[in-house]
């Protein structure tokens, strides 16, 4: 049943049930299992899994909670990328190189739409993130671009339509995770812009996701010496996340940790400390909890020696109530196999509309089945080129090896020397949380380039862009921004 009265709810809840409202650890069997008779937590994040194996899981899940649940997933590429069975849709980058930002819409509704079919009411997406240092990491094409507008624009989009189709939208990584180097999945990365340049650049997207309304920002692990001490992730700075977003920004919707297990938390402090200091800097959802039951614990005894004001807690909570009064509402009933046909049909109009030639110097384009073309592929992620490959194989190219960039290059030199005619370089290069951007390994740049010198080169990047700058020798240069079956 929705939640009708979050104010008269509130006054109801002890002090331990108020502080389950904040934690939402990842749904799993064993989390439920462990759980006392109607004791839940606020919600649950959803891991990767199939969609068939979801559906048990949220039942249980529900049947448990006495508040209804926010039931969160990754979904910046459509449901699929959390849930083997539902759509994959192109990426942030893909989706701006249409050139529409009613793409970006479009993108928000089918992703909800799918969303709601399975119990998810929370859409962690999508990223505001202006992808400003080219070889970011961790954001680079999972962001709109690398120009604040159109990126706010695209942003602004995808929240209207997740959350015109009923799911809670979420604007992250505030105050900015694209001018970075380092991923913080791994380690504490450095925002090393001055006041002046966030405030054109960075935060231009969060106010456009704030202007719609967008009903939670998630937080970024990342230090920001323009605000706070830089030994200071964000995610526990308040100066960031009360006085900037909150004061300045004027956001009142949920503040959002991204996951407290990542490399830019536990590099910085122990669990307890940081379930503490998000509350204190202004977060109101502690999002995956390496150990939920010591994080409760810790807000507990926080609350009661007076270091962390039980009116902070309630502020949270209420909000968390009126997010779930907003947004939980009941399943919306859908036939499954027309979701995924229309979102199969969304996913092929969208890739289709974003394939961008960077550059065309030597008239390579099109390629015909009657000319020889040499394949070379470097992927940094398992199966990247499988399709590729194939739909290569299929218009009768020869393809000669995929490579890894962390291999040695002898064995490629030596497959170099013995080609004549043209050849088609595809490098499957995308972000990744904790595995980073390959690209080019600079073992391999320089014999490509010789070899672009020699031969008539077409440069494929199935993923970031920005990798075409180190081989300007190449005659063609084409970018999908991602790769997949679309």
């Amino acid at each position: 049943m929705p939640l009708q009265d979050p104010v008269g709810r509130l006054a109801e809840m002890d002090l331990a049930a108020k502080i389950r409202q904040l934690i939402v650890p990842a749904l799993q069997a064993d989390m439920l299992d462990a759980l006392p008779d109607r004791i839940s937590w606020g919600g649950y994040i959803v891991v990767p899994m199939t969609v068939a194996e979801l559906a048990p899981l949220v039942q249980r899940a529900r049947s448990r909670a006495d508040i209804p649940l926010l039931i969160g997933a990754d979904v910046e590429m459509g449901a699929g990328q959390s849930l083997t069975g539902a759509t994959v849709l192109p990426t942030a980058m893909a989706i701006a190189a249409t050139g529409n930002p009613d793409n970006a819409y479009a993108v928000g509704v089918h992703t909800a739409q799918e969303c709601r079919a399975m119990g998810i009411n929370w859409a962690f997406a999508p990223v505001a993130d202006v992808n400003s240092q080219p070889l970011n990491p961790i954001i680079n094409v999972r962001a709109y671009g690398d120009q604040p507008e159109p990126v706010a624009a695209y942003v602004q989009a995808f929240v209207r339509g997740c959350q015109d189709a009923g799911v809670m939208a979420t604007a992250k990584h505030f105050p900015g995770h694209g001018g970075t180097h380092r991923d913080s999945h791994i380690e504490l990365p450095l925002v090393t812009a001055d006041r002046e340049l966030l405030q054109r650049r960075e935060l231009v997207p969060f106010r456009a996701a704030i202007a719609a309304d967008v009903g939670s920002v998630m937080t970024a692990h990342l230090g920001v010496p323009a605000y706070d001490d830089p030994r200071v992730p964000a995610t526990f700075s308040r100066p960031i996340m009360t006085n900037l977003l909150r004061r300045e920004l004027g956001f009142g919707g949920l503040i959002v940790t991204d996951a407290l297990i990542m490399g830019g938390v536990t590099a910085a402090m122990d669990g307890r400390t940081a379930a503490v200091q998000a509350v204190l800097a202004g977060c109101d959802v502690l999002l995956a909890p390496g150990d939920p039951e010591a994080t409760a614990a810790a807000l507990e005894d926080a609350v009661k020696t007076g270091l962390l004001p039980l009116s902070r807690i309630d502020e949270s909570v209420i909000r968390i109530l009126q997010a779930k009064a907003r947004f939980v509402t009941p399943d919306a009933p859908a036939d499954w196999p027309d979701l995924l046909e229309s979102g199969s049909t969304l996913a092929h109009q969208l890739a289709d509309a974003a394939v961008t030639v960077l550059w065309d110097r030597g008239g390579m384009v099109p390629l015909g089945p009657n000319i020889p073309v040499t394949t070379l592929t470097l992927a940094d992620h398992s199966g990247a080129s499988r399709y590729w490959t194939a739909l290569l194989q299929e218009a009768g190219c020869r393809s000669i090896f995929t490579v890894d960039p962390s291999g040695d290059a002898a064995g490629l030199a030596n497959e170099l020397a013995t080609i004549t005619g043209p050849v088609l370089l595809t490098i499957c290069a995308v972000a990744a949380p904790w595995q980073g951007l390959t690209g080019w390994a600079p073992q391999f740049l320089e014999p490509l380039r010789a070899l672009a010198r020699r031969v008539p080169l077409g440069l494929v990047l199935l993923g970031t862009p920005y990798l075409a700058d180190a081989l300007p020798e190449a005659t063609l240069a084409i970018c999908t921004y991602a790769y997949g079956a679309e």
